[in-house]
C-alpha cells in the first residue's frame, strides 16, 4: 500500500527536479518506511550522479548504508564513498566512512581492522563536524584502550570525552551519548581501583531524573553497582544488583554486558561460597565467548575457575576440555590484543605527529610573505623536529617495553663454580685451584667487588695467590677479562638493589655509582645501559611508579 501511495505521490522524474535539501528532508521522514525511503534516496544518488557531483555521490550512497539495519548488505559502499571523497578537500567524507567501518569492526571484535579504520577517519577529518567526529573517535579509542588493559590511557581520554558532552549539553538534552560516556568513565575509574569516583559517576547515572527502572541506562547503571560492591565486599548487595540487571541487558541482547555481567556474578557466588551458582555463571561466560568470540582479558579467569573446579572434582575430561579452550582464548587475546597494543602507539600516534607536520608545511607553502628560500628552511626545520620528536617517543615507548621485559625477569647473578670441571685451566695445580676457586665464592657472595680501589692485584694478594692465576681462572671461568668480570657484578649489585630497596632510588645516580664500586656517574649509567638497554634514571623513574 505505501509503494501505491508513494507513486501517486512521487516518481523518480518529479523528483530530480527538487534540490538536495528537499530530497534529504524527505529521506528523514520517510525513515518507518524503508521501501520509500530507498526510492528518495536513489533519487537523490540518480540526481547527484548525473550532476556528476562527488560529494553529493558519498552521501546518496552515505545515506544508503544507514538507512538499513543490515550492515553486511551495504557495506562495500564504505570504500565506494572513500574512493570518491579522498581527493574533496574540507569535507565531513571521507573521514565519516572511515570511522563507520571502524565502528562495524569494532563491533565484530576484529580489533585490528577498527583500530586501523579509526586512525584513518583522524588523518582525513578536516570537515565541518571535525570536532565531534574527534571526540567519535576518541571515544572509540578509549573503549579500544580499555579492552586491552590501557586503564590509565582509557581513562584519561574518558575524561576528555566527558568534558565534551557536557559542554555541549549532552546531559540536558537526554542523549545516549552523554550515558555511554558516563558509563565509561565510571567503569575505566573502577578499572584504575579509584573507588571513590567510581562510584560517585555511577550514581549520576543511578539518580539521574531522566532515567528509570524502564531505562536500559539504568540497569546498565545497576551491574555497575553490582561490581563495585563486589569491590567493597559487599557480596550480597552485589549479587542482588547484578542478577537484577542482567534480564534487562540480556533483552537488548548486549553480548559484551551480559558476559561481563556471568563474569561478576561468577566472582560473586565463589566469594557467597556458592562454587556450583559459580561455575554455572563462567560456563555462561564460555557460551557467550564460543557463540560470538568476543573475549576480554579478564574472562581467562573464568576457565581458570572451571579446571579448578574440575581438578577437585578428579573429573580428567572437563579439565582437558577447558584447558583447551583456555589456550585458544589465551592465543586469541595474544594475537588481538598484541597488534592492537603495538598499533595502537606506532599507527596512531606518530601519524599524527606527521599529520600537523603536513599541515603547517602546507600552511608555510601558502605565505606568500615568505621567500622560497625562506620556507624552504623552515620546512628542513620543521621535519627535523618531527624527526626528533618520533625518534624521541619511540625511544620511550621502547624503554617502557625494555623496563617491563626488565622488571618480570630475575637474572641470576654472576657465579664462579666452586668445582673443577674436565676442562680446568691445565696450568694451574689443582691444589692451587680449588681454594682460589672457594675464594673467589666467597668474594662474590660478601658483595667485597663493590669496594672501587680493588684491582687484579690487590685481589690475587688479598687471595694469597698471584695475579696470573686468578687472571686464568676469571678467563677460563667467565670467558672474560678481569675487569669485565668485576663491572658485571657491579651492576648486577646495583640493579638488585634498586629493584629491592627503595631507600638506594633517593640518592644521585653519583652516590649510588659510589655505592656499588664505580668511581663515575657516567661510568655507571653507561655500563647499566649496555647491560640493561636502559638508563639507570629512567629504571629508578619506573620502579617508583609501582605500587
Amino acid at each position: 500500500m505505501s509503494s501505491i501511495l508513494f507513486s501517486q505521490e512521487r516518481t523518480l522524474d518529479s523528483l530530480a527536479t527538487l534540490d538536495y535539501k528537499d530530497i534529504k528532508k524527505l529521506i528523514y521522514k520517510s525513515e518507518n518506511d524503508s521501501l520509500i525511503c530507498q526510492t528518495y534516496i536513489q533519487a537523490y544518488l540518480n540526481k547527484a550522479k548525473k550532476e556528476n557531483d562527488s560529494l553529493e555521490i558519498a552521501r546518496g550512497y552515505y545515506f544508503k548504508i544507514i538507512s538499513t539495519k543490515e550492515d553486511e548488505k551495504f557495506f562495500h559502499l564504505y570504500d565506494t564513498i572513500i574512493e570518491i571523497s579522498k581527493k574533496i578537500e574540507k569535507q565531513n567524507f571521507p573521514a565519516a566512512a572511515y570511522f563507520d567501518k571502524g565502528v562495524y569492526y569494532h563491533r565484530k571484535y576484529l580489533y585490528k581492522n577498527a583500530l586501523n579504520n579509526y586512525i584513518k577517519a583522524a588523518q582525513y577529518n578536516h570537515g565541518s563536524r571535525k570536532e565531534h567526529l574527534n571526540f567519535l573517535i576518541d571515544q572509540s579509542l578509549g573503549q579500544l584502550k580499555s579492552t586491552i588493559g590501557k586503564n590509565q590511557e582509557a581513562l584519561t581520554i574518558t575524561k576528555k570525552c566527558y568534558k565534551y558532552v557536557i559542554e555541549k549539553n549532552y546531559r540536558d538534552e537526554n542523549s545516549p551519548l552523554y550515558y555511554n560516556v558516563l558509563f565509561s568513565l565510571a567503569d575505566a575509574y573502577r578499572k584504575m581501583n579509584y573507588l571513590d569516583s567510581a562510584r560517585v559517576y555511577n550514581r549520576l547515572g543511578l539518580l539521574d531524573k531522566n532515567e528509570s527502572e524502564t531505562s536500559i541506562n539504568y540497569y546498565h547503571f545497576l551491574l555497575l553497582d553490582g561490581i563495585l560492591k563486589l569491590e567493597d565486599k559487599q557480596y550480597v548487595e552485589a549479587e542482588i544488583n547484578i542478577s537484577r540487571a542482567l534480564p534487562h541487558i540480556e533483552k537488548v541482547k548486549d553480548q559484551t554486558t551480559i558476559a561481563k555481567g556471568y563474569f561478576y556474578l561468577g566472582k560473586t557466588y565463589s566469594y557467597l561460597k556458592n562454587e556450583e551458582k559459580s561455575i554455572l555463571n563462567y560456563k555462561k561466560v564460555d557460551s557467550i565467548v564460543q557463540k560470538t568470540n568476543n573475549i576480554a582479558p579478564e574472562f581467562t579467569n573464568a576457565y581458570q575457575q572451571i579446571i579448578k573446579y574440575y581438578e577437585k572434582k578428579v573429573n580428567l575430561e572437563q579439565q582437558l576440555k577447558y584447558t583447551v579452550k583456555l589456550i585458544k582464548v589465551d592465543s586469541i587475546l595474544d594475537n588481538r590484543y598484541k597488534y592492537v597494543n603495538q598499533e595502537i602507539i606506532d599507527k596512531f600516534a606518530i601519524p599524527n605527529l606527521i599529520n600537523s607536520k603536513e599541515q603547517l608545511i602546507h600552511q608555510l607553502q601558502l605565505d606568500k610573505k615568505k621567500s622560497n628560500t625562506s620556507s624552504a628552511i623552515l620546512i628542513l626545520m620543521l621535519s627535523g623536529i618531527i624527526g626528533v620528536t618520533i625518534f624521541q617517543y619511540k625511544k620511550k615507548i621502547f624503554y617502557k617495553k625494555r623496563f617491563e621485559e626488565l622488571i618480570h625477569t630475575d637474572k641470576p647473578k654472576e657465579t664462579i663454580t666452586s668445582k673443577i670441571s674436565e676442562t680446568s685451566p691445565p696450568d694451574i695445580p689443582k691444589e692451587i685451584l680449588e681454594p682460589l676457586l672457594m675464594k673467589l665464592s666467597k668474594f662474590e657472595a660478601s658483595n667485597s667487588y663493590t669496594n672501587s680501589k680493588i684491582t687484579l692485584n690487590s685481589l690475587a694478594l688479598k687471595m694469597q695467590t698471584n695475579s696470573n692465576y686468578l687472571s686464568k681462572v676469571i678467563n677460563h671461568y667467565k670467558q672474560k677479562s678481569f675487569v669485565s668480570y668485576i663491572k658485571e657484578l657491579r651492576i648486577e649489585y646495583a640493579f638488585n638493589q634498586l629493584k629491592t630497596q627503595p631507600k638506594l632510588r633517593r640518592f644521585t645516580i653519583k652516590a649510588i655509582a659510589e655505592e656499588c664500586g664505580f668511581k663515575s656517574a657516567e661510568s655507571f649509567s653507561k655500563t647499566f645501559y649496555k647491560a640493561y638497554g636502559i638508563y639507570p634514571s629512567y629504571f629508578i623513574k619506573k620502579l617508583n611508579t609501582l605500587k
